[in-house]
């Protein structure tokens, strides 16, 4: 794991554990991290610490439509596949640790 991944894997635990709540806008930036090569690294790492968080307790997603409850990393998974059909958590290989 890069030294941003880790960075970003830190943080994004940290925000969780005082706050079990993420606005859908932020996994909608992290998927966009995800899609271009200079934000790679920081949306791994994002998506790597809430996969930490999940192992022990769920977050709420918080959109104009309400709440959604993510409970495990398969839930997780279904929601970055919806904003980005082609990227796929349970396969990738930075992922690979935790499916």
């Amino acid at each position: 794991m890069s030294y941003v991944q880790e960075q970003r894997k830190q943080m994004m635990l940290k925000k969780l554990q005082s706050n079990n709540e993420l606005p859908l806008q932020d996994i909608q930036e992290i998927v966009s991290a995800l899609q271009i090569a200079s934000g790679n690294a920081t949306g791994v790492g994002k998506i790597r610490g809430i996969l930490q968080y999940l192992e022990h307790s769920p977050i709420h997603i918080l959109s104009g439509h309400g709440v959604n409850k993510i409970i495990n990393k398969f839930e997780l998974a279904k929601l970055v596949q919806s904003l980005d059909k082609y990227i796929d958590i349970t396969s990738d290989k930075d992922f690979k640790d935790y499916f």
